[in-house]
Formats: structure tokens, sequence, C-alpha cells
């Protein structure tokens, strides 16, 4: 667990730098299409070998792939959680630096605890919790300042407020995806969530 743990957080710390450095060579889109298309083949190998190894899962999985509320949940959900936002973070770079989408990242936790507050019973907003995001969000903020600070010509400026509320949306898909899942489709299995959710997103 301590390395998976690990692995994940070099992989999506380092991500959006690879996001980067793909826009080179390829449009936000193509991009993107790309990635999540990856993402969905990988996990559907990983699905396929479960569901040989395990008849329990193969089970599971057919039951589940029957209620098409969840199904469909899953993929809007996905949407939410993966396909949208990701598309707007790729499309957000070409006007602002990937370090700037990764400093920005504590706005997704703020937009889900707002939400978790009104819509889960048992997560409700506390003053440590709000003042911890405060200060996150403060810090945001001011590293966005150096940017509008040294822009040159207006449409420069355009554009990294285009990038800067791209990037807002797509934090706040990210922050409030957990919220919608715990509330409509609780207690899937991660395998069979996220295959659904790559589906919807490629």
């Amino acid at each position: 667990s301590v390395l998976c743990f690990i692995g994940c957080s070099v992989f999506f710390g380092s991500s959006y730098a690879g996001v980067a450095q793909g826009l080179k060579h390829f449009t936000a889109g193509v991009f993107q299409t790309f990635r999540m298309l990856f993402g969905f083949t990988f996990v559907l190998i990983f699905l396929i070998v479960r569901i040989l190894m395990y008849p329990q899962f193969k089970k599971l999985f057919f039951s589940i792939s029957k209620d098409i509320y969840v199904v469909l949940m899953l993929m809007i959900g996905g949407l939410i959680n993966l396909g949208i936002p990701h598309c707007l973070t790729a499309i957000a770079q070409d006007h602002i630096l990937s370090s700037m989408v990764q400093i920005m990242q504590p706005i997704a936790p703020l937009s889900g605890a707002i939400l978790s507050h009104f819509v889960l019973s048992d997560e409700k907003f506390t003053m440590i919790k709000f003042i911890s995001l405060v200060l996150a969000l403060v810090g945001v903020a001011l590293s966005a300042v150096p940017s509008f600070l040294h822009v040159e010509g207006g449409s420069k400026t355009t554009d990294l407020v285009v990038g800067y509320i791209l990037t807002l949306f797509a934090m706040i898909g990210f922050g409030t995806a957990p919220v919608f899942f715990k509330k409509l489709v609780p207690g899937i299995d991660p395998i069979i969530s996220v295959i659904y959710q790559l589906f919807a997103s490629v």
C-alpha cells in the first residue's frame, strides 16, 4: 500500500508536466483523447484479468452492469471526475504554466468540502476545515499574482484569465466528483467504477 501510494503521488505530481510536453506535439483534444484511451485500455486489461481470476468478481461486474441507473451515474460521474476536468486543464495549459495548475489543486477539496456540507449528512463543514481551506485558497491567489504582474499586452492577460477560469472549473469538477459518487453510487468496486468513468471520458 505504501509503494502504491508513493507511485500514485509521483505519477500524479508529474502528470501536468507531462501534459505540457505532450501539448508541444499534439492539440489539447487529441492529447486528451489518447490519454483517456490509454487509461481505459490499461484498466480494461486489469478488469479482464480480474474477471478471469475471480468468479465472484465476474458475478459482481455483470450484476452492476445490468443496472442502467448505476452505469449512467458512473459515466456522468466519469465526465465530472475525469473527462471534462482533464480536457479543461489541457486547454488551460496553452495559456498558463503547468506549475500553476498544480498550485490551484487546493480548490478541488474546497469545492468538495462545500458541496459535501450541503449534500452529505456525515461530512459537515467545520471551522478548522474552513480555515485550512481558506488559507490554501489565499496561497493559490497569491501564487497567481506574479503571472498578471509580468504580462505584456492585453491579449496575453485575456489568455491568462481564460487559463485560470478553465483550471478553476476543472478543480471544481475534481472536488465535486467524490461527493457525487458517495451520494448517488456509493460502495461500487473501484475497478468497475473507473472502467465506466473512463469509457465515458474517452
